[in-house]
């Protein structure tokens, strides 16, 4: 995942043997090709692939990135989980309220039927 140019990425990864891992990195995608693929991945994690994304957030600055990181590593195991599980929800409500208002849209169009709820 690159995002905009100058971007900074926090993360975490579940490890294989369901531990967490918390990073910044200005690269998502790369990143966790380094993090299951190659001997640039961390050392906490080289032991516990596969690992897999289940939080991000978007940092303006590597400063930033770190200070978030920093805070969410403070987080007790629990905490984390709670963090990812809000996250998760959040992206999902997005998500879901982006795919109505295109379905929305396509019917105005005429380019959908419509809806049997309407």
């Amino acid at each position: 995942m690159t995002g905009e140019a100058g971007a900074w990425y926090v993360y975490i990864v579940q490890c294989h043997d369901g531990s967490l891992y918390t990073g910044i990195a200005k690269d998502l995608e790369r990143r966790l090709h380094q993090h299951n693929n190659s001997k640039t991945g961390a050392k906490y994690t080289r032991s516990r692939r596969p690992v897999s994304l289940v939080y991000f957030e978007q940092a303006v600055s590597r400063a930033q990135a770190l200070s978030k990181e920093y805070r969410i590593r403070q987080l007790s195991p629990s905490d984390k989980v709670d963090l990812i599980l809000k996250d998760h929800a959040s992206r999902t409500k997005k998500y879901a309220k982006a795919r109505v208002a295109q379905a929305a849209l396509a019917r105005l169009r005429g380019k959908a039927p419509p809806n049997p709820a309407d």
